[in-house]
This record gives C-alpha cells, structure tokens and sequence, in this order.
C-alpha cells in the first residue's frame, strides 16, 4: 500500500538500481523541467530519460570528456538546513527547538509533500517528480526485516529504523505546537508522511565537497544513478555557487551517466536506497564484521584513547572478502584481546601493532595466534546467527527465481530474492574466512614448532 493517497499520475520510478522496473509519470517530469527552466538552471549536457534500465537517469546530451564539470546546479535550487529554517511553515519552532539537520529537512519534506509551504518555497515540482517509495529498509514489512536476521546488516537496519523513530519523536513537540498555533494542519503531518521524508532523506540527502561538509538535497542532479564502478561525486563549485559532477570517465552521446553513492557494499545500498547491483558485480562488496573493546578490560580506557589517537574507534567493522582477509582486522583483535600490565604497556603495544605491523609475543602469549583465534570465534558466532541453512536458503531463492516476475507488484518477491542473495553471500565468506584462518594458524603453529626445536 502506498505510503500516501495515490494520485491518478502515480510516480513509482524507482530511480536507484537494479529492482523491478516500473512505470514513471511523464507528467510529473514535464512539470519538472519546466520548473527547472523557469528557476533558471543552465543549459546542461544531460538530459533525463526514462529508457534506462533503472527506469529514470540521466543521459549524456552531447559527448562528454572525462573531468569536465557538468551539471551547475545553482545554489539557490538546493533543499537545506538553512533553507529549510526560511521556508517551513514551523520555521520559527524548528529554530527553537534547535533540532539536527535531518529533522528540520524531513520537516520541510513533509509540508513540501502536501502543499502547505506556498509557492515561494518554489521545489513543489520536484516533490512531485519524488518516487512515492524508495525501497528503503524503512519501508520493509517486518517478515523482510526479519530475514536480516544473522546478517551483517541487521544491526544497520536497526540503527536506520532507531534513528527514525529519534527523529519522529524529536519532532512531536514542534507538530504540536504548530497544529496549536494554526501553522500546519492537523492530523496531516503524521507518521505515515515522515516516512516518507525519511526515506527520500536516506535515499537523496548528499553531503557536498567542498561546502564544508553540508547535508542537502540537489535538485535534477540527484536523478544520477550509482554504479559501483564509477567514482565521480558532487562537488560544491565556490566560484559558480553551484553544485557541479566531474565525471571520471568519458561518456558518448546518450550514454547513461553515473556517480558513486559511495564505497558501499551491496547490502548497505538495499537498505538505504532499496537496490543492489547484479550478484558478483559489485567491486566493494563484503560481509562486514564487528569487532569491539570488552568494557570490562581493565585497560579499556587506554585501549581506547590509544585507538582514537591511531584513528580508530573502540568497536569497528571490517570488510570481509572472498579473496582477502584484512589484515587491520588481525591487528585490532590482537589489540583488543592482549592483557597489557597497564597504560604503557598498552601504548608500546598499539605503536608495535598499529604503526610497525608487527604481532609481538606478550607475557609469554602469540599476539598473532590469539587474533586468528578471536577472529576465527566470531565467524562462527556470526554463522551461528544466521535463522536458516545455506540449503534452505538455496532452495527458497530457486522456488522464486523458476516463479515469473511482473513488473511493480513483484516489488516484495524481489526484494526477498536480494535478502537471500546476500545471506547466502556471507555465509560463504564468512566460511571461507574460517578456512583460511585455520589454514594460516596451521602453518603459524608448525613454523614455531620447527622454530623451538
């Protein structure tokens, strides 16, 4: 069901990646444009198109080189904090409230989406041209949400679903006393609405090179689609105030152009933007694992401080790949489970682990042997964790790939066979991360051995 009363032109492009493909409101993109051309965006080398296989991009206009700057969309066109504190109907108790970013942007969001700001705040065609829904784990039913179950991504769902609810209630002393005051109408802006602020939020909001680090929403550039193999980003352009795209790689005319949502792997791109690349095609792909500090470490404060002065922090999670085993990993979890006498043993020790590479023996113990061990552990404790077997999981997703995908209504059935996909994913790296550690601590045992003959 839609998150919003459905309109007779209903916009359900899902303009991230690879999930079914469903229809787009020309309507909506006309109306777009034409806001576009009338608030005075430059003539641009791209053009938006709905024949891409995500269902809506951008396409080159013309043939594009490689760094030239492209885009321009101008300062006064971009969804910010500071805009969003002038134009929001609640400007004055948002101000008070001193809330984050993301708040008073979901704020403006949500007034924007029914209307209630007026014509002056000017972005009304690009809220309408927004997807109804994003795919966002926000927007999951709570059996998908559940088949996370033992994955590395379950922590992550629960920290994006947390950080909504913080929002929503933050939010409710402002809605009150808005709807109190006559500012906003009452029973309008409910949660239903935030969800979606919240999910276009996840999906959309950039944090701009070169503006200082700040969070908003751009406008026609953000119709770019990820793809893994690209690394071109938004940029803040200080000399045209616009926000401007350096592509990384030359295009052809009417060839799709990209950019990076980031170095994330396929599961973070599902939950906040609700696609993922095809299965093996994704190069910053892995099953992230956590490692933390043990509070009850008597040198935990010193652990601690010392991971923060080498730019760590006292719970981290690593990538775990096919094809490698990080190395950070094994010295973190040397770190973390050695039994230093006291602060400055545990100085020399991080300078030795983190600054020299090298695993010492302390106390007698191989700091080397201990990691594979502590890294061994929490692979199985993570393969223990998992709610079903690799065959039941194998055999669920055959039952419905040889099942015939539709278009839009196959939505569910598609995201499930992503799940499974990746479930299946870090239950084999996970497993062989296991058969690796085994094999080097083999090796590592027998070397010592030979060593103190």
């Amino acid at each position: 069901m839609p998150l919003l009363p459905t309109p007779s032109c209903l916009n359900l492009t899902r303009s991230r990646h690879s999930c079914p493909p469903v229809r787009c409101c020309a309507a909506a993109d006309a109306s777009l444009l034409k806001w576009l051309r009338e608030a005075g965006l430059p003539a641009q080398k791209v053009k938006l198109s709905s024949t891409v296989q995500e269902g809506r991009g951008l396409v080159a206009g013309q043939a594009i080189r490689r760094g030239e700057a492209l885009l321009h969309v101008p300062e006064r066109l971009l969804i910010t904090p500071e805009a969003a504190l002038r134009h929001s109907s609640v400007a004055a108790l948002l101000n008070h409230a001193a809330l984050p970013a993301w708040s008073v942007l979901a704020a403006l969001l949500a007034e924007l989406k029914i209307g209630q700001t007026g014509p002056e705040s000017t972005w009304g065609p690009y809220i309408s041209a927004l997807p109804l829904q994003n795919g966002c784990v926000l927007e999951w039913s709570a059996a998908e949400v559940a088949m996370l179950q033992g994955t590395s991504l379950q922590k992550a769902a629960a920290d994006i679903t947390s950080a909504a609810d913080v929002s929503w209630e933050e939010l409710q002393p402002v809605l009150t006393d808005g709807c109190a005051q006559g500012l906003i109408p009452r029973g309008l802006l409910d949660r239903q609405l935030f969800t979606w602020s919240f999910s276009t939020l996840l999906s959309r909001l950039v944090k701009l090179a070169g503006s200082g680090g700040v969070d908003v929403c751009v406008p026609w550039a953000d119709m770019l689609n990820h793809s893994p193999h690209v690394s071109a980003f938004f940029e803040y352009d200080q000399s045209t105030k616009s926000v401007i795209l350096r592509p990384d790689k030359s295009y052809r005319k009417g060839e799709q152009v990209y950019i990076s949502y980031g170095q994330k792997t396929s599961g973070q791109l599902l939950l906040s933007y609700g696609f993922m690349p095809a299965p093996g095609s994704n190069p910053h792909d892995a099953c992230l694992l956590e490692l933390s500090l043990a509070e009850d470490d008597p040198c935990y404060q010193a652990k601690a401080a010392c991971l923060r002065q080498h730019g760590a922090e006292p719970a981290r999670e690593f990538p775990l790949r096919l094809d490698a085993l990080p190395q950070a990993l094994l010295l973190f979890a040397a770190f973390r489970d050695a039994r230093p006498s006291g602060a400055a043993e545990v100085m020399v020790l991080a300078k030795q682990l983190f600054e020299t590479g090298t695993f010492p023996v302390l106390h007698g113990c191989s700091l080397e042997l201990a990691a594979m061990d502590a890294v061994l552990h929490a692979c199985r404790a993570a393969l223990a964790r998992f709610s079903s077997t690799d065959k039941s999981d194998r055999d669920t997703l055959q039952q419905l790939q040889d099942q015939s995908l539709g278009h839009s209504s196959d939505a569910h059935k598609w995201r499930r066979i992503s799940i499974l996909q990746l479930r299946i994913q870090e239950r084999r790296v996970l497993n062989r991360t296991v058969s690796v550690l085994i094999g080097q601590r083999r090796q590592l045992s027998q070397s010592r051995q030979v060593a103190s003959q």
